[in-house]
Parts: structure tokens; C-alpha cells; sequence
């Protein structure tokens, strides 16, 4: 029988089959998309963290509480002086139930966490009083000892005021008393007063290298104004913002110092000049035109070893160097 002489209850059947196969198939397909999307995902922190974080209010309005009755027990026991390890304890608790209301979510402000903050700065404000004090008073210790002069015993109290100062600022960062600002100063304070003896120092070996010098004592004049270039020369390079630091000033002292330290030199050749004068002004031609030589010998030396001496001229070598020649003219003129 052909196909179009099929009965027709056969084809209908037919037609059914394939609707019940495409519909099963759908059914699978459905499934297999469905266990897809509602099977294991990579997992979203953030949403995660959400799902974390909604607790019911009520468990950190507790810590809440708790916190607030700890802060008051702290506070209402610190008033009567300083604080106690066993009053730190309730700041700690305090804190502890504070972090433990952010941590578990609470109404989600920021309050919560400014409060947080507000009381670890208050543990490490109490944490840092006694440096604090003790820094305080090494700065006042130290502004006593510069006023008498002491200068030594200032850098030691300013040093110690700064150290403590530094050790608040590393180790209690969050504290009322971290200053990096008062470090910089008491660093400042125990510079100056460094520089502030050894520029005193200076000063009065210098005075003390005129004197000297004035009596004719060069050699101890040099030894003193030596000293007192020294100290000025630190107190410039190691103290370059001090009030005391006075380039200037190193150099008038270098200036007279080397002045001093020629004038052996300088007067070698005042005296040979005046030798060499005599010995032209009566025609020994030949000794003036030798004392004249070395005259300028000496003059080169003094200003090749002392350029800064107020003795250095080059227009006296010059002069000097001339006078030789005129004396060396005469005197083969002469033999002549």
C-alpha cells in the first residue's frame, strides 16, 4: 500500500510521535540549562561579603552597648588620675566591642567606624603620655640649659626631647601627641644648640688668636685662630640652618689665619728687600741684584702656599722680580 493510501488514524499517529520526541527533547534541554545556571559559579566576593554582612541589628546594637558601658567604666575610672593596667583594659575591651559592631555590620554609617577610630586614637593617646611627658620635660630641661650657656648639656636634653617625640610618632601614629612637626623643631633645638657652643668656642679663640698676634706671638696666634676656623667650618657644614652657620665668617678667619701662618714668609722678604736696597744704593750691584732674587723666591712661595694671606701680591713679585733684573743690568754694566 503507498503512502497516500496510508489510513489516515496511522498518519496522525505519526505526527504525534514527533511532537512527544521534540517536547521530551525540549524538556531535556530546559533541564540541562536549568542545572547550569543553579549549579557551582565562581564566587563574588562582594556578594558574598553582603550575605556576611546582614546580621540582624540587634547582635551589633549589643557589641554596641557593651562598648559604650566599657568606654564610660574606663573614663569614669581614669578621671581620678592615670590610667591603670587594669583601666586599659576596659578601653581595650571597649575597643574590642566596637570593632567586633563594625565588623558584623551594623546599621552600616560611618559613625560606627569614626567611633572606632576615635577610640583607638584615645588608647594610643593614653598609651603615649608618659613619652609625651617625659619628652616635655627634657625640651624645658634643655631651654634652661641653653640659657646658661650649657650648651653640651642642651644638645643631650634636645636629642633626648626629639627621640622620645620620634618614638611617639612611630609607635602611636593615631595619638594626640604624634607630631612630626615637634620632631623637626626638637632636631632643630639640638642642632642650634650644637652649633651654638661650638660657635661660642670659635669666637673666643679667635679672640683669643688676635691677642696673640698683637703681642707678637704668631705662632700660638696661628694654633688659636687654627681652632677657631675649625669650629666655625663645622658648625657650617653640619648645622647649614643654624642662626650660628656664618660662611662669611670662616672665610675672614681662614683669611687671617693664613695671614698669620706667612707672615715668617712675609717678613723673609721684607728683610731681604731692605738688604737688597742698601746693597744697590752703595753699587754692590751684584749682591743687591742675588738679595733681590731671593726676595721674589720667597715672594712666589708665600703666594703659591698662602693665595688668602693678606701678604699675597703678585704685583710685589712682580716688583720685586724687576728690581732684580735693574740690579743685574748695573752690575754687568759695571764690570764692564
Amino acid at each position: 500500500m503507498d503512502n497516500d493510501e496510508q489510513p489516515q488514524w496511522l498518519l496522525a499517529a505519526g505526527r504525534w510521535k514527533r511532537i512527544v520526541f521534540f517536547c521530551c527533547l525540549g524538556a531535556v534541554l530546559l533541564f540541562g540549562y536549568y542545572a547550569a545556571y543553579k549549579g557551582p559559579k565562581p564566587v563574588d566576593i562582594t556578594q558574598a561579603q553582603a550575605s556576611q554582612d546582614a546580621v540582624p541589628s540587634s547582635v551589633s546594637q549589643n557589641y554596641f552597648e557593651q562598648s559604650l558601658e566599657f568606654e564610660r567604666a574606663f573614663r569614669e575610672r581614669s578621671s581620678q588620675g592615670q590610667p591603670s593596667n587594669e583601666d586599659l583594659q576596659l578601653l581595650k575591651k571597649a575597643i574590642e566591642a566596637q570593632r567586633k559592631c563594625v565588623v558584623q555590620g551594623g546599621s552600616g554609617s560611618m559613625d560606627a567606624m569614626e567611633r572606632l577610630q576615635r577610640l583607638q586614637s584615645l588608647e594610643q593617646t593614653v598609651l603615649a603620655q608618659d613619652l609625651a611627658l617625659r619628652s616635655d620635660a627634657a625640651f624645658h630641661e634643655g631651654l634652661q640649659a641653653l640659657e646658661a650657656d650649657r650648651c653640651s648639656e642642651a644638645v643631650t636634653l634636645f636629642a633626648k626631647a626629639a627621640m622620645l617625640q620620634q618614638t611617639i610618632n612611630r609607635d602611636y601614629p593615631q595619638s594626640q601627641s604624634a607630631n612630626t612637626e615637634r620632631w623637626g623643631y626638637l632636631e632643630r633645638m639640638s642642632q642650634d644648640a650644637k652649633a651654638k657652643g661650638w660657635y661660642e668656642e670659635s669666637s673666643n679663640k679667635f679672640t683669643e688668636a688676635n691677642q696673640l698676634e698683637q703681642s707678637g706671638n704668631t705662632a700660638q696666634a696661628v694654633k688659636a685662630a687654627s681652632v677657631a676656623f675649625d669650629l666655625q667650618r663645622k658648625v657650617n657644614h653640619e648645622c647649614p640652618r643654624s642662626v650660628y652657620a656664618d660662611p662669611v665668617r670662616e672665610k675672614q678667619i681662614h683669611e687671617s689665619l693664613t695671614t698669620w701662618q706667612s707672615r715668617p714668609l712675609w717678613d723673609e722678604v721684607v728683610l731681604l728687600n731692605l738688604k737688597a736696597q742698601e746693597a744697590f744704593n752703595i753699587q754692590e750691584y751684584a749682591n743687591a741684584s742675588a738679595l733681590y732674587e731671593k726676595a721674589a723666591l720667597r715672594m712666589k712661595t708665600l703666594n703659591h702656599d698662602f693665595p688668602n694671606s693678606s701678604f699675597a701680591s703678585s704685583e710685589e713679585l712682580i716688583r720685586l722680580t724687576q728690581l732684580q733684573k735693574e740690579a743685574f743690568v748695573q752690575c754687568k754694566a759695571s764690570a764692564s
